[in-house]
């Protein structure tokens, strides 16, 4: 900004640069009650930012009213929600449309200037919002945001130009961005802000050095004492020095004894203001400690006070010797005041952040003890309950100890590394053994040796085996939670663990499969060899047929080869492709905070937020985006057998054939208008032509959606589907649960943009293939490794979606691809369901097409509604063990440097999809076993 670098350059006596420090949560709520209470929010205050409620602590706009002054406001409505009674005059403009740019700013240009020249108010604000809009909804590098920056730019040239010597300005941040934009948690990014101060007076040293660093709650007593009214009640900032100091005639040398920010002249007058402010903080946190009753230390409160007298003792004897131009004297005595004040500001940032330990482990044991439930049920659902309660006991007394010895405060992170590395060193150990067993591998023979190496190793061949590495691959997943570092690249982590089992049940599929068809071959060769003796007649012609059956045995053994051959690649191409899908979608990673060599890139964002929508490679990768949007419900079309098409009804056939493709149609129209018109053109969609087509999209899903659940096939076709005319019993119930997918897909694809439409398809992809595998090769014996394989899936899309779990990385900005006008009412309740679709796309997919893993499959042993409640406790009993763990550890590291940056909001996501999960899998089972199609389920 031109006129800023001007400013300071030209009138250093006028003008002051801060760095202004907010405390986290750094969203709009929580700093606007800093800045006006002087308090410290709390993450949990992060609840109230797009539902804000009216503060009742006291704060400046009530000590301001109190003392008979006007306030006068323009800008975002959130403070008519925080301070509805408080505010003379107000002009307020909705907020939450992050896509709306200019109305609020606009707004405030449009009333500034009038208002300050009626010289009627004593305080006022103006509360600007686009550049905060431009970086949610395009990010801080878009061509947007220098517009913005110059149209601001302008506005303080000319507001600064109209004041009086009786006006002081504030220019100020109420929080930072991340590299996308974003903000809410506590990266340095977020927290750091700039303030800039100025005057027409001459109230600055000129010879001010390099910009000092404040925190955002100085702010609350710098401006109660200008104005002159009492500092609110529950402040814990301190002023800002610079403003109070009388400004030195010439350079002051630098004294090594003053606090940064003494450079100017210390006056009794300051000296009282710092004891205002003192005794101010003083009285609170006494208040407070009887309140609270031992929150803070005793030691820490006696050092207060001794702090405190000591700054009064100087005061008092700088006072009685009327040694008022003492300058060493009145600084030593600021000193004592500013240390008191820093050091209590420490002390509650410190200890505030209470936990109730008896609560969490009686929280962390109902959790242990509803995964123990979970298993013991679905073991039992699948049969083997009564062989395996002595295992689960076991298990159960194994897990009872490790919870005892976390509880009590033993090394646990010790005994996880000795866990990890155990198992590492197991992996490894087995991997050498193989390898110096089978030195030499011909290429010919390369598909039989595999077959062998499948066969001979146990963990391989049995489907015990398999479960036993997937059950360890699960376990590794959850143990990594306990570690910081695992936990911020937990997404390469998912991607490594999903391609070791995919590499696993590869060979195990291989090897399960080869021997099926040696056992087929023999069964045949018997055939031939009987029907071979029965049909021989006399000594020569049995001769020839010992000669040629000779030949064919060599013959037979080439056949054998070629098959081998031939179901080698028949397994490896899906699995392979599965494995090349898992190791592309890392390139859709999003970059977050404290990620060391990271860089964000451009192929998850919308088209419209490119700062070059007509590059090749921008319309490349939106014509993909495009095609793959419209070709997967064109694709669900042509998949479904015209015998299982014929047995929908009516209205379903309507919108499977014309429905779901013109809504993938209409998807990509959205995105082309908003891309082109303002991402291109630059200019603005009308709101109503914005939603329009969104919304069509979303009502033809939802349309879709509902008539599978009350309508889903014609009544009239059962008696033709009893005679065996028509598809076995499975394929109804699967033709409807992928036509309640498809109708979600799309318009979560949607609210997600054009950017990660193919990371979306990607992740449909990789389940159909794997649907598809399990389904040819007939692999209900692994279905405990499927069901772990299907969990690590969702969870690495939701990473694959450019997802994180911090603050920052929610897309509010997602809640206005259907959302007109203001948040409120409806319209709250509308932009929280589609946030949710956005951040939870992948949870909610496979959660609600996990009964597709006994549809496909051909286990005819058992009822299918007792497959559908053990495949469901299976799914939910990973998440749960997931949810436990996640609890355990951010219990564990409750006091460690990064539990509000990593810990807990990797716990508050986690509860998110567990909660998320439990619901879609309880809705789709109650969809199959109570819906409609219950009567093809109960066959």
């Amino acid at each position: 900004m031109p006129f800023i670098r001007d400013l300071l350059k030209e009138q250093p006596q006028h003008a002051r640069i801060f760095k202004l420090i907010a405390d986290p949560p750094t969203t709009t709520m929580q700093r606007l009650k800093a800045l006006t209470t002087g308090s410290l929010p709390t993450f949990i205050d992060i609840s109230s930012n797009f539902n804000s409620h009216e503060i009742l602590e006291d704060n400046l706009l009530h000590q301001a009213k109190a003392s008979g002054r006007n306030v006068t406001f323009m800008g975002d409505d959130t403070w008519l929600g925080l301070y509805p009674r408080l505010l003379t005059k107000a002009f307020d403009y909705p907020s939450l449309n992050v896509k709306d740019l200019h109305t609020v700013d606009n707004g405030v240009v449009a009333n500034l200037l009038p208002e300050l020249r009626k010289y009627d108010a004593d305080f006022v604000v103006g509360h600007f919002l686009g550049v905060d809009h431009v970086g949610h909804t395009y990010g801080p590098s878009h061509p947007s945001m220098a517009e913005k920056l110059m149209q601001l730019n302008d506005v303080l040239r000319s507001t600064f130009a109209s004041l009086d010597e009786d006006t002081i300005v504030f220019v100020l941040g109420d929080h930072g961005m991340t590299e996308t934009g974003d903000h809410g948690g506590e990266g340095q990014l977020e927290t750091d802000a700039g303030l800039l101060v100025y005057s027409k007076r001459s109230i600055f040293d000129p010879w001010q050095g390099p910009p000092r660093s404040i925190h955002q709650i100085d702010l609350v007593p710098t401006t109660a004492m200008l104005i002159g009214m009492p500092i609110p009640y529950s402040n814990l900032g301190m002023v800002i020095p610079e403003v109070f100091l009388a400004p030195p005639p010439t350079k002051p040398p630098p004294s090594p004894n003053a606090p940064s920010g003494f450079e100017g002249r210390v006056t009794v007058n300051f000296l009282d203001i710092l004891a205002n402010n003192s005794e101010q903080i003083r009285t609170y946190l006494s208040a407070y400690e009887q309140y609270a009753g031992g929150d803070f230390p005793t030691s820490l409160l006696d050092a207060l006070e001794t702090q405190l007298a000591r700054a009064h003792e100087l005061h008092s004897s700088l006072r009685a010797r009327h040694l008022h131009d003492d300058q060493a004297g009145l600084t030593a005595t600021a000193s004592a005041y500013v240390r008191y004040m820093e050091l209590s500001r420490m002390m509650c940032q410190g200890v505030w952040a209470k936990f109730d330990d008896g609560t969490i482990n009686r929280g962390m044991l109902v959790l242990f003890v509803a995964l123990c439930f979970n298993i013991f049920v679905s073991l039992l659902g699948s049969g083997a309950g009564v062989q395996s309660v002595g295992s689960l006991v076991a298990v159960g007394l194994v897990s009872v100890a490790i919870v005892v010895l976390m509880l009590v405060g033993t090394d646990v992170e010790l005994l996880v590394s000795l866990a990890f590395y155990s198992v590492i060193f197991c992996i490894l150990l087995l991997a050498w053994s193989t390898v110096c067993s089978r030195p030499r591998l011909h290429l010919r023979e390369f598909p039989i040796r595999l077959q062998k190496l499948a066969s001979s190793v146990p963990l391989l061949s049995s489907s015990t085996g398999v479960h036993l590495v997937a059950l360890a691959a699960a376990l590794l997943h959850c143990v990594s939670l306990f570690s910081n570092s695992f936990i911020l690249y937990e997404g390469d982590t998912l991607s490594f663990l999903l391609q070791s089992l995919l590499a696993m049940l590869t060979l195990h599929t291989f090897g399960t499969v080869a021997s099926r068809d040696r056992m087929v071959t023999s069964r045949d060769r018997m055939v031939t060899s009987r029907d071979g003796t029965e049909t021989s007649r006399n000594g020569t012609e049995a001769s020839r047929d010992g000669t040629e059956a000779s030949r064919d045995g060599v013959e037979t053994s080439r056949d054998g080869t070629l098959r081998s051959s031939k179901l080698l690649l028949e397994v490896l191409l899906p699995f392979l492709s599965l494995g090349t899908i898992v190791r592309v979608a890392k390139v859709f990673f999003s970059c977050r905070d404290l990620q060391v060599g990271c860089t964000d890139t451009t192929l998850s964002s919308p088209l419209s937020a490119l700062p070059n929508p007509l590059a090749p490679s921008s319309v490349i990768r939106f014509t993909l985006s495009c095609v793959l949007t419209c070709a997967l419900p064109l694709c669900l079309v042509r998949s479904i057998p015209e015998a299982s098409l014929g047995c929908l009804s009516l209205p379903l056939r309507l919108l499977v054939r014309f429905g779901l493709p013109l809504a993938g149609l209409g998807t990509c129209a959205s995105w082309a208008l908003e891309g082109l018109l303002q991402g291109v053109l630059g200019v603005a969609l009308p709101t109503w032509g914005r939603v329009l087509l969104p919304r069509a999209v979303c009502v033809l899903c939802a349309g879709t959606a509902f008539v599978c659940l009350v309508n889903p096939y014609d009544a009239s076709k059962m008696v033709a589907w009893k005679d065996a005319l028509h598809p076995s019993p499975r394929a109804i119930p699967a033709v409807v649960l992928i036509v309640v997918i498809t109708s979600l897909w799309i318009p979560i694809t949607l609210v997600l943009n054009d950017g990660v439409a193919l990371p979306s398809a990607l992740m449909v992809i990789q389940a159909g293939l794997l649907l598809w595998a399990f389904t040819k090769w007939d692999l209900q014996g692994t279905r405990w490794a499927l069901v772990i394989v299907w969990g690590l899936m969702s969870c690495q899309s939701f990473y694959c979606l450019g997802h994180t779990p911090t603050v920052t990385s929610l897309r509010f900005e997602a809640a206005f691809t259907v959302v007109d006008g203001d948040i409120s009412g409806l319209n709250l309740l509308t932009a929280g369901v589609v946030v949710a679709l956005n951040t939870l796309a992948s949870q909610i997919l496979f959660a609600v097409g996990l009964p597709l893993l006994v549809l496909f499959g051909r286990d005819h042993t058992e009822p299918l509604s007792d497959q559908l409640l053990a495949i469901s406790l299976q799914y939910t009993a990973f998440h749960s063990l997931k949810m436990m763990v996640t609890v355990f550890a951010a219990s564990l590291h409750r006091r460690h440097l990064m539990i509000w940056g990593v810990f807990s909001p990797r716990f508050m996501y986690e509860g998110a999809f567990q909660a998320t999960t439990d619901l879609c899998v309880l809705f789709v089972y109650a969809l199959l076993t109570m819906g409609p199609v219950r009567y093809f389920i109960a066959r």
